[in-house]
Protein backbone atom coordinates (compact mmCIF):
# COMPACT_ATOMS: atom_id res chain seq x y z
CA UNK A 1 0.00 0.00 0.00
CA UNK A 2 1.19 3.61 -0.82
CA UNK A 3 1.34 6.45 1.56
CA UNK A 4 -1.03 9.32 0.68
CA UNK A 5 2.13 11.72 -0.59
CA UNK A 6 3.15 8.55 -3.23
CA UNK A 7 -0.19 8.90 -4.06
CA UNK A 8 -0.29 12.73 -4.59
CA UNK A 9 3.01 14.19 -5.59
CA UNK A 10 1.43 17.32 -6.69
CA UNK A 11 -0.12 18.12 -2.95
CA UNK A 12 3.45 17.61 -1.45
CA UNK A 13 5.06 19.72 -3.88
CA UNK A 14 1.78 22.42 -3.67
CA UNK A 15 2.69 22.22 0.18
CA UNK A 16 6.89 22.88 -0.01
CA UNK A 17 5.54 25.67 -2.51
CA UNK A 18 3.08 27.46 -0.27
CA UNK A 19 6.15 27.45 2.45
CA UNK A 20 9.15 28.57 0.36
CA UNK A 21 6.62 31.44 -0.45
CA UNK A 22 5.66 32.24 3.05
CA UNK A 23 9.60 31.66 4.19
CA UNK A 24 10.83 34.07 1.32
CA UNK A 25 8.34 36.77 2.37
CA UNK A 26 8.41 36.56 6.05
CA UNK A 27 12.38 38.04 5.14
CA UNK A 28 12.03 40.45 2.50
CA UNK A 29 8.50 41.86 3.22
CA UNK A 30 7.07 41.88 0.30
CA UNK A 31 7.54 41.24 -3.68
CA UNK A 32 6.49 41.00 -7.02
CA UNK A 33 4.95 38.00 -8.07
CA UNK A 34 8.02 37.40 -10.88
CA UNK A 35 10.20 37.71 -7.47
CA UNK A 36 8.27 35.08 -5.29
CA UNK A 37 8.56 32.54 -8.79
CA UNK A 38 12.11 33.30 -9.00
CA UNK A 39 13.43 33.38 -5.89
CA UNK A 40 11.64 30.40 -4.59
CA UNK A 41 11.82 28.25 -7.98
CA UNK A 42 8.35 27.91 -8.60
CA UNK A 43 7.42 27.66 -12.07
CA UNK A 44 5.22 30.06 -13.82
CA UNK A 45 2.60 27.78 -14.66
CA UNK A 46 2.16 27.15 -10.46
CA UNK A 47 2.93 30.82 -8.66
CA UNK A 48 -0.81 31.97 -9.41
CA UNK A 49 -2.09 28.98 -8.04
CA UNK A 50 -0.12 28.78 -5.15
CA UNK A 51 -0.55 32.55 -4.42
CA UNK A 52 -4.15 31.79 -4.89
CA UNK A 53 -4.27 29.86 -2.31
CA UNK A 54 -2.36 31.54 -0.12
CA UNK A 55 -4.54 34.75 -0.44
CA UNK A 56 -7.90 32.88 0.19
CA UNK A 57 -6.64 31.09 3.48
CA UNK A 58 -5.41 34.31 4.20
CA UNK A 59 -1.61 34.20 4.69
CA UNK A 60 -0.81 36.56 2.25
CA UNK A 61 -2.34 39.97 0.77
CA UNK A 62 -1.59 41.57 -2.54
CA UNK A 63 -1.79 45.30 -3.97
CA UNK A 64 -1.36 46.95 -7.07
CA UNK A 65 -1.61 45.75 -10.56
CA UNK A 66 1.29 45.94 -12.29
CA UNK A 67 3.59 44.62 -10.82
CA UNK A 68 1.59 43.00 -8.36
CA UNK A 69 2.80 43.14 -4.82
CA UNK A 70 2.60 40.43 -2.58
CA UNK A 71 2.61 40.82 1.26
CA UNK A 72 2.25 38.49 4.24
CA UNK A 73 0.13 38.99 6.70
CA UNK A 74 1.37 39.63 10.18
CA UNK A 75 0.95 36.60 12.81
CA UNK A 76 -1.36 37.26 15.61
CA UNK A 77 0.70 38.11 18.22
CA UNK A 78 -0.86 34.96 20.13
CA UNK A 79 0.93 32.41 17.84
CA UNK A 80 4.39 34.15 18.91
Amino acid sequence: MSSFSEQNPELLHFCNFSLAVLKMLEEVGEATVEEISTKCNIPKSRIDMVLSCLKQDGYVVSRGRKPKMVLPVPASPLIK
